[in-house]
């Protein structure tokens, strides 16, 4: 919990005084994501398109 404090905490902070407009990254997190789980990379059974424009 404490981790998640130290995160946030910036996080919400960077937040309130980013400028209004598109962001300039993305930040994805994935549990247990291999290489070839995306439908890019070829996998046969999943459809990824929207991680797949990106």
């Amino acid at each position: 919990l404490r981790g998640w404090f130290f995160l946030l905490v910036p996080g919400l902070l960077a937040l309130r005084r980013a400028a209004p407009g598109r962001p300039s990254f993305v930040l994805l997190l994935a549990d247990d994501l291999g290489f070839g789980d995306l439908g890019c990379y070829g996998h046969p059974s999943s459809a990824t398109p929207h991680l797949d424009r990106l």
